[in-house]
Order: structure tokens, then C-alpha cells, then sequence
């Protein structure tokens, strides 16, 4: 059955749970008093409203709960992001991929032990269900942040992250005259279901990073009715701008792709405008 997702945030921004309550009632989680007592803690406030502690240090023994833990107290986190209304405003920065961070002894302990803990929690969580990503690597769990619209992004110096400039589910914002440099895998990523979207102005120069595959703009299954022009797009390790299956209605013009001379002619043929089965699409490159 189809949950309208929209519809199930405002419930639960209504609720305004704490801590031990969103344990309890979205985590679905029976906790022990000690439990409870370090999670207040650990959120805990100061006079001025801001968080009481910069680093907070849990000593448990060995078997001692505290993988259980920090896991709730994570995923208690997941669940303020994603019903916080206009997160990326917020915290002022451009839409992208937000990463949870957790450091274990080795990869062993943290695929089979911490993640297998967080995924066991979210089993019993129907809420953030609705919200996770069906396709993530072995070693992540991802959730999709709640749509946002009508941002401007405007001149930004961006470089060095996976996707520079990330939307999921996103309408009518205008991305415009950012210099995109080295992002590991797109520069600027239209995701699922996004529309109405004008990409305008942009400088995006990709080269390849650590052998990632790399596209300049890239389109998601489903991107319709987005404006795509003026921008100029180098040096990409696959396309410099692809438009996946079911993109429709997307009008691209005057984008400029160009190629370094000692890029071999193999290399070269990777370059331009991609497209795979789209329907009534306007290029005018």
C-alpha cells in the first residue's frame, strides 16, 4: 500500500516527541531506566537552547548494551533530519548526500555487528521505513531526506564530494552559476521524481577520482520538465550529461562539452549527451 509521505510527516512534526519518546513510539523500542537516563543525557540542552555536550564518551563493559545503544541514539538522529521542516536551509548548505559516520574496531565488526544492530532496530520502525533507500551498498544504511522546493543555489564553489549537488523528489528550484570541481561520481545529481528544476550557468569540470565513474549532470529515472542550459561541462570520465530512462519533457540548450586534447579517442567517445528511451525531449546543443 502507497503511504503518502507528505501526509505522514506533518503527523509526526505534530507529535513533537523527545528523545526516549521517539525510541519508544517510532523505534518501537523497549528501553531499561539506564537506558533512558543516558539517552536525556546525551541530548540534553544547555541554558542557550544549544546541546549541553560537544563529545559525549560511553564506557560499557563488554556485552554492556552499548552497540544497542548507539544505534538507537543514531537513528533517533535519522528520524530529527528527516522530519525537520527544510533541513538543508536549516543548517544553510546545498542539497546532498548528509553521512552518519560510526568507527569500529575493523569492517567485520561494523558490517556484522553495528550495521546488523541498526538494521534489526529499523525492522520494527514502519516510519522510517517509508524513508529508506532499497539499494545501498553492504557497509551504509540510506534514507532519503524529504523533498524540498523553490531553493536557489547560486555561486557556489563546490568540489570534492560524491554528488556536489544532490536533489531526490525536489520541484522548481533554480541551480545556477556554481563551479563544480572533482566530484567522485556526478556533479550536479537530478534524482527521482524531481521536476520543474532549471540547471543554468554551470561549470562543471570533472576529472576522474580514485577510477570513479563520472558524469557532469546526470538525470534520474523518472526527471521531467527541467530547464538545462549554458552550461559548460569538461573532462567527465563517462558522459558529460545523461538523461536516464523515462526523463521527459527536459529541454537542453546551449551546454557546452569539451574534451582535453590528451584524452585518448577511445576515452573521447565517452563524452556529450547520453539518452536511453525518453520521449518528447527537446535538445537544441
Amino acid at each position: 500500500m502507497d503511504v503518502d509521505t507528505g501526509l505522514l510527516l506533518q503527523m509526526h512534526r505534530k507529535k513533537k516527541y523527545g528523545e526516549v519518546m521517539i525510541a519508544k513510539k517510532v523505534l518501537n523500542l523497549k528501553l531499561r531506566p539506564k537506558q533512558e537516563e543516558i539517552i536525556r543525557e546525551f541530548f540534553a540542552k544547555g541554558k542557550e537552547g544549544k546541546p549541553k555536550y560537544e563529545e559525549f564518551l560511553l564506557v560499557c563493559g563488554k556485552k554492556g548494551g552499548k552497540t544497542f545503544l548507539t544505534a538507537t541514539i543514531n537513528l533517533i538522529i535519522i528520524y530529527k533530519l528527516i522530519i525537520g521542516e527544510d533541513f538543508f536551509k536549516r543548517f544553510n548548505i546545498i542539497p546532498q548526500d548528509v553521512y552518519l559516520l560510526n568507527t569500529c574496531a575493523g569492517k567485520e565488526q561494523s558490517i556484522k555487528v553495528y550495521l546488523n544492530q541498526v538494521k534489526g532496530v529499523l525492522s520494527l520502525s514502519p516510519f522510517l521505513q517509508q524513508f529508506l533507500d532499497r539499494n545501498p551498498t553492504v557497509d551504509e544504511v540510506k534514507f532519503k531526506i524529504p523533498k524540498y522546493d523553490n531553493n536557489l543555489i547560486l555561486n557556489n564553489d563546490l568540489g570534492g564530494n560524491f554528488n556536489s549537488i544532490y536533489m531526490d523528489s525536489s520541484h522548481n528550484n533554480t541551480i545556477m552559476n556554481n563551479s563544480i570541481k572533482d566530484s567522485w561520481l556526478n556533479g550536479i545529481r537530478i534524482d527521482i521524481s524531481s521536476t520543474y528544476n532549471k540547471i543554468i550557468k554551470n561549470s562543471i569540470i570533472d576529472t576522474p577520482a580514485m577510477g570513479a565513474p563520472q558524469y557532469g549532470i546526470f538525470l534520474q529515472t523518472g526527471v521531467s520538465n527541467n530547464l538545462i542550459k549554458g552550461n559548460v561541462i569538461s573532462d567527465n570520465s563517462i558522459q558529460g550529461l545523461v538523461l536516464n530512462d523515462g526523463c521527459n519533457n527536459n529541454t537542453t540548450m546551449e551546454n557546452i562539452n569539451i574534451l582535453m586534447d590528451e584524452k585518448t579517442e577511445e576515452f573521447k567517445k565517452n563524452y556529450g549527451i547520453e539518452e536511453y528511451d525518453n520521449i518528447e525531449r527537446m535538445i537544441l546543443d
